[in-house]
């Protein structure tokens, strides 16, 4: 069995100073209930921490994209097997 991380703990707290006019913060809840934030106007407050956790995102699925791809192609996570 390939070891899978669990999903972080959804966090119920709306973000605060996430968008540079607060009006412009709008929530809403993912399949989880779990709400999503972004600024409707793409104006973030701090964009190096948007950035830092796109970067954060983007190399997590990175990796499930390369087991999948080693598992596809009969490399070493796959075990040999189906």
């Amino acid at each position: 069995m390939i070891p899978v991380d669990p999903l972080p703990v959804c966090s119920a707290i709306r973000p605060v100073g996430m968008c540079k006019d607060a009006t412009k913060l709008v929530c809403k809840p993912n399949l989880y209930q779990c709400p999503v934030c972004y600024c409707s106007d793409h104006d973030y407050a701090n964009l190096a921490q948007i950035e830092a956790m796109w970067r954060g995102d983007y190399e997590k699925w990175r990796s499930v994209r390369n087991m999948y791809n080693s598992i596809n192609t009969g490399g070493p996570t796959s075990g040999g097997t189906c």
